[in-house]
């Protein structure tokens, strides 16, 4: 009765939602009962994420039942700092992606992040390579996921490579990378005007070692997002999925690069310079 009406008091200050901590530790009877209330209190869309610390996506449905939205999509973060920290192999990414699907109830309401107070920041784990920070962001603010951004992500706060875990909760940098938070203001503008972004079904439309395509398909719109990981521009012809309503001749424009792209034979031709996205939408 005291945790659930200090849910209550916090609740009615006008806050989204509450992150649950370590819900692997207490007995999900209580989560069940907890959420139940909250939401019956706060209403529908109150954003109830819980958050366990595992990297095996079979182990989260048990949790994403109920009253409980979402979790922190961890088994996703580990994959996420193979490949886009360390240089992994798109394959990986576009297989995890997959697997996860398949496991969780609802993907679209996991939380996916790319670092958090409990780990590395992500440009230390990145050796401080913005271009690779600024490819996970884009890659987290288009899947089907709620994505959540970390205070001084946006601004490329770093965590000292030794002490991490206190530094990675220093002080907000206000001012620190103004063409960073710029980047972060545009990604999140897109996914703010496109219902594609925010509701669209994900469809894998590419994947090798270097690239990774996926479409956003809502009957309302469309969208495309193509990202290179490989340290090289590379070029792609990404068909078509048979589920796009995109038709022959559609002029499509990069909203990251400003150039457009015609759909010829079914494809899209992607060409993206070295750790560089592109999220293409029909003009």
């Amino acid at each position: 009765k005291y945790l659930m009406d200090v849910g209550k008091f916090w609740a009615a200050t006008g806050v989204d939602g509450f992150r649950l901590d370590a819900v692997k530790n207490v007995p999900k009877s209580f989560w069940d009962k907890f959420n139940k209330e909250m939401h019956a209190f706060a209403g529908d869309d109150f954003y109830l994420v819980g958050e366990y610390y595992h990297g095996d996506p079979s182990r989260y449905p048990g949790y994403q039942h109920g009253d409980m939205d979402g979790l922190v999509d961890y088994p996703l973060y580990f994959t996420m700092h193979d490949v886009f920290a360390k240089g992994g192999s798109m394959r990986h990414l576009a297989n995890r992606v997959a697997e996860t699907q398949h496991h969780y109830p609802e993907p679209e309401m996991m939380s996916v992040f790319i670092d958090n107070h409990d780990t590395k920041r992500f440009l230390t784990k990145a050796d401080g390579d913005k271009d690779r920070l600024k490819l996970a962001l884009t890659f987290a603010t288009t899947i089907n996921r709620i994505p959540t951004i970390y205070y001084g992500t946006e601004v490329s706060m770093e965590s000292d490579k030794e002490g991490w875990s206190e530094t990675s909760r220093r002080d907000m940098e206000w001012d620190k990378d103004p063409d960073m938070l710029g980047y972060v203001q545009k990604l999140t503008a897109i996914r703010n005007d496109s219902i594609a972004m925010r509701e669209g079904k994900m469809l894998e439309m590419w994947q090798d070692d270097q690239i990774y395509s996926y479409g956003r398909v809502h009957p309302e719109g469309e969208a495309v997002v193509a990202l290179n990981n490989s340290a090289d521009p590379q070029t792609r012809e990404i068909p078509l999925r048979a589920e796009s309503q995109i038709k022959e001749g559609t002029v499509l424009k990069d909203l990251l690069s400003g150039q457009t792209v015609t759909v010829q034979n079914g494809k899209i031709r992607s060409e993206l310079g070295a750790k560089k996205a592109g999220i293409y939408m029909p003009l």
